[in-house]
């Protein structure tokens, strides 16, 4: 009885987890807690404000697997390169009523951090580095078209420039909202600022009312979506990045080709080759594993009395491995 309930039974995962980051298993222990009242309380509110039944279900499960000690993590190689668990699928809204050893949770994230591996790319691409190479290597299926546009479509250096320097100012997705308020003279089937007005309300879930803050929300969802969608699915988002960005823009729709999902894959793998194998490897043979470590996605999760340390860790460690200091943000989960 006693060898089926080991904590070690309790975290279920996949071989290639086990293999490249089991070192991060060990923090799903009995530790690891929720405030089960209080979140299920949360849980009930939020339905009866959505009547979003599957939502409701869903983070239900989530709750239940915490306070259960039924952990599971899934590591996704092949498309994002993402660590998937119970704290990446748990709401936001559930995230201030986790505990790591009675103590609050503080995440340390990168700022735009798709823009900020797109950066890094465009600065590498000519010249190439070790971490490039550690991820965008024969293994691949798109490894031979990353090299063939490499060839075929070259990103000038002045764009370059311009958009190493408004990702590194923290102002790249504001640089847009003044070119979407007149879209409508682009896009005739627009009027003047419909296309906040819309999606604000979509977005956002309520009526503009002023806010600077739904404007970035805005830009910022549809910028990644143009990203991540097929060519000329967001045209009124390619018009005004290509408006500052043309050769950068022809280089992604280029990319993007053959199978649109492959610029995604390779901007997160990007991203999860940072976190995991920079960050989160580097973070735990430093402090030995006494300092708890989580991932969820863009950023770094610890205790609230280690954050300052993970944060300053981070800055350093970034800055070493870009060549550039991205901006993070810190928050405490309450």
């Amino acid at each position: 009885m006693l060898k089926y309930l080991r904590r070690d039974d309790c975290l279920n995962s996949n071989n290639i987890f086990k293999k490249s980051y089991n070192f991060l298993g060990k923090y799903f222990n009995e530790k690891l807690t929720i405030q089960t009242t209080e979140a299920s309380k949360k849980n009930k509110t939020l339905f009866g404000n959505e009547f979003d039944y599957r939502k409701h279900l869903f983070n239900a499960v989530q709750i239940c697997d915490i306070a259960n000690k039924e952990f599971s993590i899934k590591y996704t190689e092949r498309s994002d390169g993402r660590l998937h668990h119970q704290l990446t699928r748990l709401s936001k809204p559930f995230r201030k009523f986790l505990r790591y050893d009675s103590k609050k949770l503080a995440e340390c994230d990168v700022s735009a951090s798709v823009p900020t591996m797109v950066n890094y790319l465009l600065m590498n691409m000519d010249k190439g580095s070790i971490h490039l190479d550690n991820v965008i290597n024969s293994s691949k299926y798109y490894y031979r078209h990353y090299m063939f546009c490499k060839k075929a479509v070259t990103p000038i250096n002045s764009e370059i420039e311009l958009f190493v320097q408004k990702v590194l100012s923290g102002k790249f997705y504001e640089m847009f909202i003044e070119d979407m308020h007149t879209i409508h003279h682009f896009d005739t089937s627009l009027q003047q600022d419909e296309y906040f007005l819309k999606n604000v309300r979509e977005i956002c879930g309520h009526e503009f009312d002023g806010d600077e803050r739904d404007l970035r929300k805005v830009m910022k969802t549809k910028i990644l979506a143009m990203f991540n969608a097929k060519p000329k699915h967001y045209l009124n988002e390619e018009a005004v990045f290509g408006m500052y960005f043309p050769s950068i823009l022809k280089w992604i729709k280029t990319f993007k080709k053959p199978r649109h999902q492959f610029f995604s894959y390779l901007t997160l793998q990007l991203e999860s080759y940072f976190m995991l194998e920079v960050l989160a490897r580097k973070f735990n043979k430093i402090f030995k594993g006494k300092m708890p470590l989580f991932t969820l996605h863009d950023c770094l999760i610890t205790t609230e009395d280690n954050i300052d340390e993970l944060h300053l860790f981070m800055k350093e460690t970034l800055a070493e491995a870009l060549n550039f200091t991205p901006i993070l943000k810190v928050e405490v989960w309450e």
